[in-house]
């Protein structure tokens, strides 16, 4: 099998993987929402966003140095990173317990902090859960990967069903999210059967984490972004207000697992195409209509079924959503239409680029919101994101720049047409037929037949391959 062949199928994988836990986790944020109310659930969100910050601050970009490494990775490497993560993840979470309290002061929401405390306890544990999964990475194990995390996923939202069902609040997603990274990170360290040894070599260390830094830190520029919803929403509208966002956003997140799994693909994927800049430019090329059409339509349908049903479900309590909902998946579906751009400036080590579009997003993402939410509410958020769109041309610029890479007009196209799809209840559900435009096209049915199909395909004999194309990507 090719390596094309191989990244191709093993993103197959990853999109079957999310498509089969969207049957879980939908339900299972409807169902959790609904019992335990806005408020419980913004705690929730609240904790768990400023978790993940520092989450991935604590990792230090290991895990993209472990991926990405040219060659056969030696196991003294492992090692070495293994003994890293352990201090970090140790000492950041003991850092952020200390921090608690200056951080209860700037996110507003009241019993934020108490979930905190309790995610910070498995920090060390999660933070050592990337060495193994690199190492499957590498190897490109994506229908293993798929299979755990799916397990995980299911685990997560029946415990807190479960929860919220007997009254428990806040806590019931809290639980569930715990118990996911606890079963998740014991099965992979299972899985790869060898537990590393504790080495400490300075030029070693040095190495790693000159590498893993400077490429974690467009992540940790980038997810600013996240903080703006505890931050600037909490404040204004309190922990409903942040409750109603989180949702929006936990949905859109759950159905953008197309995006997902081309963006964890393209970590191990790009950076073998480095020495071959035509194939490089066309995986940009080809990936971002993909993105766009397939992640595209799955939002528009799911922004629309949420939108329909949603208001009979769970009533005013949750009517609030469909403001900000649209908003946030048009705010998706941009992340998706550019993270093969974004993961290849990265590869080409074009850092000082990245992080200038990142910064331009950032400040018309968050002064935007600052001036808008307190202003017109719920709605103020929806500005920010359509205020942050016009950063993505600095990133189209650099791309042609340092790649040599345009955009197809398909692309354009296909993203104009969701865009639009997104608004259908706000404008007239017959702008919808424009989703079809992209689909009527020749090219697209021939990008359709030659990379989604291999994705769920039979894998080949090696006579078969032998009689087939055996010198492709």
């Amino acid at each position: 099998m090719t390596l094309r062949d191989r990244i191709v199928k093993g993103t197959g994988f990853l999109v079957l993987r999310n498509g089969l836990g969207l049957a879980v986790t939908i339900p299972g944020i409807l169902i959790v929402t609904r019992l335990i109310g806005p408020g419980a659930y913004g705690q929730f969100a609240a904790a768990l966003t400023v978790y993940n910050y520092l989450f991935n601050i604590a990792h230090l970009g290991i895990a993209v140095y472990l991926v990405r490494r040219e060659g056969d990775l030696p196991a003294e490497e492992v090692d070495q990173a293994f003994s890293i993560l352990l201090v970090s993840g140790f000492g950041f979470a003991f850092l952020a317990w200390l921090s608690t309290p200056l951080l209860a002061q700037v996110v507003t929401v009241q019993g934020f902090d108490t979930i905190l405390r309790a995610f910070l306890f498995v920090m060390p544990l999660q933070v050592l859960y990337f060495v193994p999964l690199s190492l499957m990475e590498r190897s490109l194990s994506y229908s293993t990967i798929a299979r755990i995390e799916l397990a995980g996923t299911v685990l997560n939202y029946g415990l807190a069903v479960a929860l919220a069902a007997v009254g428990v609040k806040a806590w019931a997603p809290a639980i569930g999210w715990l118990a996911n990274q606890v079963l998740v990170t014991l099965v992979v360290w299972r899985w790869v059967g060898r537990f590393p040894r504790l080495r400490f070599d300075r030029v070693l260390s040095r190495k790693i984490l000159r590498y893993g830094i400077s490429y974690s830190a467009t992540v940790w520029l980038w997810q600013l972004r996240d903080l703006v919803n505890p931050i600037v929403v909490g404040r204004v509208l309190g922990a409903e207000g942040v409750g109603v966002v989180a949702l929006a956003a936990r949905i859109v997140e759950a159905l953008a697992f197309v995006r997902n799994a081309v963006w964890r693909a393209s970590l191990a994927g790009l950076p073998k195409l480095r020495d071959n800049m035509t194939a490089l430019a066309r995986a940009i090329r080809d990936g971002m209509v993909l993105q766009v059409l397939g992640g595209g339509v799955i939002l528009v349908g799911g922004v629309m079924a949420t939108e329909l049903l949603l208001p009979p479900l769970f009533g005013n309590r949750w009517e609030a959503t469909l403001i900000v909902l649209p908003f946030v998946a048009l705010g998706a579906l941009s992340v998706a239409a550019f993270t093969l751009p974004n993961s290849a400036l990265l590869v080409v080590e074009k850092m000082k680029e990245v992080i200038a579009f990142q910064l331009a997003q950032i400040v018309l993402f968050g002064l935007t919101a600052a001036l808008a939410v307190p202003r017109f509410g719920l709605l103020g958020y929806g500005m920010a994101e359509v205020a942050a769109i016009p950063s993505y041309l600095i990133l189209l610029f650099f791309m042609r720049r340092e790649i040599g890479v345009s955009a197809r007009p398909l692309a354009a196209l296909a993203y104009g047409s969701m865009a639009i799809a997104l608004f259908a209840n706000r404008i007239h559900p017959a702008v919808v037929a424009v989703v079809l435009l992209p689909f009527l096209l020749r090219r697209t049915r021939a990008m359709i037949a030659d990379v989604v199909v291999p994705m769920f395909a039979p894998r080949r004999t090696g006579e078969e391959r032998a009689a087939g194309n055996g010198d492709g990507v």
